[in-house]
């Protein structure tokens, strides 16, 4: 007997959650109404991009320094990116917007050897689709 949330498969008769896309017993792909999204490209290896692709650097990561409070103070901007070059420890980077030009570091993280308080730390960034010339 179904109870509310549930729904059984066409393929095996076994219940399921409402909102599973495939049969957790036979691996029957439900027809749903609308498609599932798609979640953000999170890039794991940097190397892979190739000048013109479009990035996003996601908040509260890469180089950073800490202030007289302890609180840490991130050196880029969060936002979208074009890739420019590639260096042997980073990304050579222009604002899609006329952000002018930036430097995301990507090797691993370290205290810098100018500052104390400095740390040079990997970007997270999530690739996006290019732009369509419309």
């Amino acid at each position: 007997m179904k109870k509310r949330g549930q729904k059984s498969c066409t393929n095996c008769n076994q219940i399921n959650g409402v909102r599973c896309f495939v049969c957790k017993h036979c691996g029957h792909e439900f027809k749903m109404k609308k498609p599932p999204k798609k979640r953000a490209q999170v890039v794991t290896n940097w190397n892979d991009l190739i000048p013109g692709d479009r990035v996003r650097v996601v908040s509260g990561n890469g180089t950073y320094y800490i202030d007289e409070t302890g609180e840490r103070q991130y050196l880029v901007d969060r936002g979208v990116y074009i890739v420019y070059n590639k260096t042997h420890n980073g990304l050579q980077v222009y604002g899609e917007n006329g952000g002018g030009y930036s430097f995301l570091y990507m090797g691993p993280e370290m205290r810098s050897t100018l500052c104390d308080d400095l740390f040079r730390a990997p970007h997270k960034l999530i690739k996006l689709r290019a732009r369509s010339l419309s």
